[in-house]
């Protein structure tokens, strides 16, 4: 007589893995059928078949914490949830939670923190958010790198460097312990309050300036309209960087894209001993 199902067989031979639900029933494609809600129901973020989560339960028919469906259906997981390695030297940085092939949604707060101990041994981990998120509240206890677009409805709190290659939209307060980069432009509606490092104790080689009146009288200030490749609209008034350059060096940058931005703040102290400067020349007139 020839043997069927599992009869003769060694149930772990003629399956890699099994698991148990509720009612020992196949898994469904979708919701319905004699199963209902809230032992099975659809997962929302699946729309074809299959797409029905089923509760997994114990022997005792004790619900779990873990919904499960067919391969392509997905899973959820409802309470809090803790993932941990042992021992974190033996896994790759970065790669104790993978997800491939789509977003990540996090509807409240995300909270990204390094342990004391690195994840790589003898290395500092950076955390890094790639991709667009959007969050109502985040955390960050460390370095960070954002690769893509961040949008924070919420409040935000930075405590270590930060580094931002993409847009940033933040609707609430924003709190940044460190350095913040930021690899492109930032357009403020509001007022945008600094202060510029200049302790004495911070500087060497301190000379005061003397040419005042040469760089002064070489530069000339502008009205212009800005063109389509600036990526701005309007009229401006300035300086021209080339002009700045041949004067004051270092108060130019080139930029990635090859085009110069001026340092305005280092045209001050050169305004502030010419207008002395004048003040003097003006005392001098006047004592004729």
């Amino acid at each position: 007589m020839a043997v069927t199902g599992l009869g003769g067989e060694i149930i772990a031979f003629t399956y890699p893995a099994l698991i148990k639900i509720g009612d020992n029933d196949t898994l469904p494609t979708v919701q319905g059928g004699d199963r209902n809600p809230p032992s099975v129901f659809k997962n929302d973020n699946k729309s074809s078949s299959p797409n029905a989560l089923a509760l997994l339960t114990d022997g005792l028919g004790l619900t779990s914490s873990l919904s499960i469906g067919r391969q392509e259906a997905g899973a959820q997981i409802t309470g809090p949830t803790i993932i941990t390695a042992a021992d974190r030297s033996g896994h790759t940085s970065g790669k104790l939670l993978d997800v491939k092939g789509g977003g990540v949604y996090i509807e409240d707060q995300l909270t990204v923190q390094n342990g004391n101990t690195p994840i790589t041994p003898g290395g500092t981990d950076v955390n890094k958010i790639c991709g667009t998120t959007c969050l109502n509240t985040i955390t960050v206890a460390n370095n960070s790198t954002f690769q893509s677009n961040l949008s924070v409805i919420g409040t935000s709190t930075f405590d270590g460097q930060t580094t931002h290659c993409g847009g940033i939209c933040v609707n609430g307060n924003t709190s940044i312990t460190g350095n913040l980069t930021v690899d492109g432009t930032i357009n403020a509606t509001c007022d945008i309050t600094a202060f510029f490092t200049s302790d004495k104790r911070l500087k060497n080689n301190i000379i005061k300036i003397d040419d005042s009146n040469n760089v002064i009288n070489s530069l000339n200030g502008y009205t212009y309209d800005w063109d389509e490749k600036s990526g701005k609209t309007g009229e401006g008034v300035g300086v021209i960087a080339q002009e700045v350059k041949e004067l004051i060096p270092s108060a130019v940058r080139e930029n990635k894209d090859g085009y110069l931005s001026v340092d305005y703040i280092k045209l001050i102290p050169y305004l502030i001993e010419e207008v002395k400067s004048l003040n003097n020349r003006i005392k001098t007139l006047e004592g004729k």
